[in-house]
């Protein structure tokens, strides 16, 4: 009997391997099941008011998660952010930062006629995708709208193989490549770096 007991204390201390341990700011938030999935990475950042220790927060955009991987630069996130701004504005949004689609943060007098805002912002938008194309529109709407991965962009731009009939995603540096591009436009367009556009 005390064998069995003795087994079963050895299992219950050991880890498996491949089990991710959850931080505590990622259960305070309830973003486990997305943590878990990869959705949702930690980020240590200093804090304003003691520099000397850091603060851990969820990072759960896409183009928050690239930015702290250095695999995009501030100005492209910031066009980027601007251009999440601009999709919320032409939905209905009062101001940036939330808003419903159905526009209900509208008074009921507008209710089914487009404000101000909303037709300024969809001109802008307009003025983008003219720019940009409609292929890397489905790109940009993916990362900053939809906020997927690289690898989920890739997946999602997959083609028929011919010969197989296999699905065959995209190569993966070449959606790098091509949201850097599409990024870079957009920082032009913001006039983010320096330039007037």
């Amino acid at each position: 009997m005390s064998a069995m007991l003795a087994n079963k204390k050895r299992r219950k201390g050991k880890k498996r391997p491949n089990e991710r341990r959850v931080p505590s700011i990622i259960v305070e938030t309830g973003m486990e099941h997305r943590f878990r999935l990869g959705a949702v990475e930690v980020e240590h950042v200093a804090d304003p008011s003691a520099p000397n220790r850091t603060i851990a927060r969820p990072l759960a955009s896409a183009v928050g998660r690239l930015r702290a991987r250095r695999s995009i630069t501030v100005h492209q996130a910031t066009a980027a952010d601007r251009y999440g701004e601009l999709r919320e504005l032409e939905s209905g949004a009062i101001a940036s930062g939330g808003g419903d689609a159905n526009g209900a943060r509208m008074p009921f007098w507008q209710k089914g006629h487009p404000t101000m805002t909303q037709v300024q912002a969809a001109a802008s938008l307009r003025r983008i995708h003219e720019i940009i194309g409609r292929r890397q529109r489905l790109m940009l709407d993916m990362l900053v709208i939809q906020n997927m991965d690289i690898s989920a962009i890739a997946a999602a731009h997959s083609r028929i193989d011919p010969v197989s009939r296999a699905r065959v995603p995209m190569n993966e540096k070449f959606v790098k490549g091509g949201i850097d591009l599409i990024l870079d436009r957009l920082v032009e367009h913001f006039g983010l770096d320096g330039s007037v556009y």
